[in-house]
């Protein structure tokens, strides 16, 4: 489990330093203060590294475009997940990212020739985990006077790592939005046959009591086929779309189909809160701690809700070893985390001090 992490040259970060992760984490933070950010460090730095990983955060953050010029070559510009929007130079440190201390997996993604012979530079990653060192480089010229520019000769278009990774396990994401229906109905089928399968069920009744059961439809469309979640609900003679029950049913069901598909592994969750009324939050939180617990996942959640970090603040007290609280701070222009213990956040929520 990620108990600790260091954060150099990534997007709002030229230098975050995290000191204690739980088993469950929650982030707040004001708008733009790198709630967002952090989560994709760790999903840079968990997932299989790739190049591709670099583009699909790029493109989720719509920074990508196209160059039209004289070679009628492709723009990546990568270089917005760097510090500042600036690639670094020849040399330079680039991102560096670093685990637990002592025996600390690493990532690094910097600019470097790969042979001194090299005629030009490459943007170069490594990283270091258990398994050895992984090694991954693009043949992209870095125009090292305009350091702001990455031009690469390829077509590719960015690719989906986000989703086309989560099959291997260990490792799941839920964006704000929430997961596409044709994800959700594989995950699902992976926790259906299993004893999950009844936790799931009985957790969404948090939000929709009536619920008996959920199944996937195939349906065709423009570009072949696709897949849709149906509820079945006491009292309705037929199935309806798990959507005409609410977001904070959906929501619900892409968290916990997420968290059993990451066992011995991790979860990230966007904007926890979005769709969850007040009054079953706390009852969301037990499930989470509990399964986290079970399966052995390490969770990470954002929030803008003070609901959602009372609800929070409430379980995390009944496991104070489990959880941890961290408020994104940025003073003219530094970004710092601000690390709570259970007990200075209760207090905090009681005397209204804002924490979010």
């Amino acid at each position: 489990m990620l108990t600790s992490i260091k954060i150099k040259n990534f997007r709002l970060f030229e230098s975050l330093e995290v000191k204690r992760l739980g088993r469950v984490t929650l982030l707040v933070g004001k708008n733009n203060f790198g709630k967002s950010s952090f989560l994709e460090a760790l999903l840079l730095y968990l997932n299989e590294p790739s190049f591709f990983t670099l583009q699909d955060l790029v493109s989720c953050r719509q920074d990508h475009s196209f160059l039209v010029g004289e070679y009628q070559l492709f723009e990546r510009p990568v270089k917005h997940l760097f510090y500042k929007h600036m690639m670094p130079l020849e040399g330079e440190e680039g991102i560096h990212i670093t685990g637990n201390k002592g025996n600390s997996p690493s990532l690094h993604i910097h600019v470097t020739k790969e042979k001194e012979e090299d005629s030009k530079p490459f943007l170069i990653g490594k990283c270091q985990n258990k398994k050895g060192v992984v090694v991954w480089s693009e043949d992209f010229e870095v125009d090292q006077k305009k350091k702001n520019k990455v031009i690469s000769p390829s077509g590719n278009l960015v690719r989906g790592t986000f989703f086309a990774n989560l099959f291997k396990g260990k490792f799941q994401f839920v964006p704000t939005m929430g997961i596409p229906d044709w994800v959700a109905s594989v995950l699902w089928e992976q926790v259906n046959l299993t004893d999950l399968q009844g936790n799931v069920i009985d957790t969404l009744k948090f939000t929709e009591p009536d619920l008996e059961k959920i199944v996937f439809i195939t349906f065709p469309t423009g570009a072949g086929t696709d897949r849709l979640p149906m509820a079945v609900v006491k009292g309705f003679q037929e199935p309806i779309t798990l959507k005409t029950l609410g977001d904070g049913v959906t929501k619900l069901f892409h968290i916990l189909i997420s968290i059993a598909n990451a066992k011995d592994g991790t979860l990230l969750i966007d904007e926890f809160e979005n769709g969850f009324h007040w009054s079953v939050q706390e009852k969301v939180w037990t499930a989470v701690f509990d399964l986290a617990e079970k399966l052995n996942v390490q969770v990470f959640a954002t929030t803008h809700s003070r609901d959602c970090v009372q609800a929070f603040s409430k379980v995390w007290s009944d496991n104070e070893e489990a959880g941890a609280f961290i408020r994104l701070e940025n003073n003219e222009g530094v970004v710092r985390a601000q690390e709570y213990t259970a007990e200075i956040l209760s207090d905090s929520i009681e005397t209204s001090v804002e924490v979010r």
